[in-house]
């Protein structure tokens, strides 16, 4: 499953490390992202303090849920390499590519339910390793 194909369509822009992307619990602004180069870094805050959850890398994303479903978002986006090139996807964007190659999405779908089974895998082991 390779989106990067898609990046050619969206506008980006080069970062430097340590720039937010956005934190946890901001408000959603509708939009997911792409790395085109370099590392983003996600962070959730667990008893103030910040644990890097994963590392997000050349023709990956991040993001998706404040696209999807325009919730709060979940966890922090912090570049962690010297610079990054990033690309921002927002819902008309992301809707004209649904409705013109039905594969980016099926292939953005497969990704996303990746990711929740890897989350519900890590917290059952956190539950398992509670209860022994």
């Amino acid at each position: 499953m390779d989106l990067s194909k898609y990046l050619h369509q969206l506008a980006s822009r080069t970062v430097t490390m340590g720039n937010v992307i956005f934190k946890e619990d901001q408000e959603g602004d509708g939009n997911m992202y792409f790395v085109i180069e370099g590392e983003v870094s996600i962070f959730i805050t667990n008893k103030n303090t910040q644990l890097k959850v994963n590392t997000i890398t050349p023709g990956k994303f991040f993001g998706e849920l404040a696209l999807l479903k325009n919730i709060p978002r979940t966890a922090s986006a912090i570049v962690t390499s010297p610079t990054a090139k990033i690309a921002r996807l927002d819902k008309s964007i992301f809707m004209q590519l649904a409705k013109s190659d039905p594969e980016f999405l099926f292939d953005l779908l497969k990704i996303v339910l990746d990711r929740l089974i890897i989350a519900e895998l890590n917290v059952k082991k956190l539950t398992n390793a509670q209860e022994g």
